[in-house]
């Protein structure tokens, strides 16, 4: 990727004035690294797609929208959601006043607006995604944006099956009453769905905050907050321990930093070192294939516009997921380990796939190489909220955000099983050292100290020529709802850093497992037949757990 200027800021200077008097407030050091980082093909810009069952009589236009965000006091819980940021003060927001009138900080109507309903199911929601990752607005306007859907026929966006609305909305078949059948179908006809799309730069919060945020709005927010400090008095609340049981903690704590700190150094130098390979032999086949469609783009005198294959869909059940990884692996062995081993194995065939298209055209396209490299391990990079997905009592949406990277098996001959092991054998040790935290740290001084343009550079090359991020979001395990309207699915999408071509959300929300993909065109050109793969090696590995556990 070419370092770029940002390509946010860069339309900063001809923003409109802002708005209200203002106060100055300091930006999250990963957030202004999120700023400065992002490239014109690489905007930092974090999705989510929401479906409500709603009724038609009660749909969610803008003023239910903003009674709703006033009445849970989401500008005092979470006033960043408020902040805009300047061209002129860099690494600060406009902070607005909260006590002021409508027309400055507490008023969303700046970014809450009415948008019409999906034309084509499922496609036309991919679209509208599509084009929110990669569009770009004035951040000095504000920081998100909701386009609400007010109401639909069911099933009319395609993000879930119509058969859920009448899941619970059984009629009695033999009714005698010719008019009250009438009238039960009417009623019947009223219950469709809402759709909430929502898009927000970095900047703002991390995509795991932005969504613990969300929560705030729902009916059940009182018990997830108390179920949040009741973990925490578990945790943190003990009778506090002899002085030297602390000094003892203290130790084993200062050990494994620095023990983890040299592992982790040694870890990631390892992979830099591959990578470094892969680039002077041109051995990494993504490589290769960026720079193929790079040079078809500027053969053709095409503008590279940046665009996206996006596909969501449901997937398992939380317990199925972790059945299958803890029957296979272990017990300790996770609902990630099992969606990590499905997204290898879908890479694979997605490489398979690109060869097979060169060795059909080659005679008719002599400017690519017949065939691709193999990629017998990748690098993944995988995000980590460092406060386990959660906002913590009394405090606010933020960045606390980490990352490391990992070698796992791609295009090999072991079987779902073996995979399954030894991704959960890479990801287990390597997720016992403080990678996260030391990202996190790294990330926060080099934005504060270093140029932009070198920000930017070591972004990156930070992820060590990753293949793909994968980054799981732990939602909810019962359904949520908004003043009665039942959320029935939740997706998160996630930005593609510079130089990592495909990101996977494992999302889990009321007992599901979803999956997003957000990909390069020229990486995965069907977003949909890459999700079918990774489907297909979850039911084989299904088929393997199902065996092992009847022997």
């Amino acid at each position: 990727a070419t370092t770029q200027e940002s390509p946010i800021t860069a339309t900063m200077e001809a923003k409109s004035p802002p708005r209200g008097s203002q106060l100055q407030r300091k930006m999250t050091a990963i957030g202004h690294f999120s700023l400065i980082s992002e490239t014109l093909h690489n905007p930092s810009i974090v999705t989510f797609l929401i479906t409500l069952k709603s009724d038609r009589d009660h749909p969610w236009t803008t003023d239910r929208f903003k009674q709703l965000w006033n009445e849970k006091n989401m500008a005092q819980r979470h006033p960043r959601f408020h902040f805009t940021i300047g061209d002129e003060t860099q690494g600060h927001f406009h902070a607005f006043d909260p006590e002021e009138d409508e027309e400055t900080g507490n008023d969303v109507d700046v970014m809450v607006s009415e948008t019409l309903a999906p034309v084509v199911p499922r496609l036309d929601v991919i679209q509208r995604i599509r084009n929110m990752q990669t569009e770009r607005w004035d951040l000095g306007e504000n920081l998100w944006n909701i386009y609400l859907v007010p109401w639909a026929k069911a099933g009319s966006s395609g993000t879930i099956p119509s058969s859920k609305f009448s899941e619970e909305d059984d009629f009695e078949s033999s009714l005698d009453d010719e008019e009250e059948q009438s009238t039960m179908a009417s009623e019947s006809d009223k219950i469709g769905e809402s759709l909430m799309l929502f898009r927000a730069h970095h900047a703002l919060a991390d995509g795991a905050s932005m969504a613990a945020a969300f929560l705030d709005l729902g009916d059940e927010a009182p018990q997830i907050r108390a179920l949040i400090q009741q973990e925490v008095d578990k945790r943190f609340g003990k009778a506090t321990s002899t002085w030297w049981k602390k000094v003892y903690q203290q130790f084993l704590f200062a050990l494994w930093m620095v023990t983890g700190s040299l592992s982790s150094a040694w870890y990631h130098f390892k992979l830099s070192c591959a990578n470094l390979w892969w680039t002077v032999w041109g051995s990494n086949p993504w490589a290769v294939l960026e720079r193929e469609y790079t040079l078809q783009q500027k053969a053709e005198g095409k503008e590279e516009i940046p665009d996206r294959s996006v596909s969501f869909a449901t997937l398992c059940t939380v317990e199925q997921a972790k059945w299958v990884a803890q029957t296979l692996a272990g017990r300790r062995a996770t609902l990630n380990d099992v969606m990590c081993t499905a997204v290898s194995r879908a890479l694979a065939k997605q490489l398979q796939w690109h060869r097979q298209q060169r060795e059909a055209t080659h005679d008719c396209d002599s400017s690519k190489t017949k065939t691709l490299p193999q990629l017998k391990h990748f690098h993944m990079a995988v995000p980590v909220h460092l406060k386990g997905g959660i906002i913590m009592p009394n405090e606010s949406v933020s960045n606390s955000i980490g990352a490391f990277c990992v070698s796992l098996p791609c295009e090999n001959d072991q079987s779902g099983t073996e995979r399954l092991k030894k991704v959960h054998k890479e990801l287990s040790i390597v997720k016992r050292r403080p990678t996260a935290f030391l990202s996190h740290y790294a990330a926060r001084i080099s934005s504060q100290v270093l140029p932009a343009s070198w920000v930017s550079y070591l972004f990156s090359r930070a992820g060590a020529g990753s293949s793909c991020v994968v980054t799981n979001v732990r939602g909810y395990d019962r359904a949520i709802h908004l003043q009665g309207s039942k959320i029935e699915a939740m997706y998160g999408f996630v930005p593609l850093a510079p130089g990592i071509p495909i990101g996977v959300v494992v999302g889990s929300y009321n007992g599901q497992v979803q999956l997003t993909l957000t990909a390069q065109p020229w990486a995965v050109p069907d977003a949909d037949r890459f999700l079918s793969w990774v489907m297909e090696e979850y039911v084989d590995l299904v088929h393997a757990a199902a065996a092992k556990d009847s022997d």
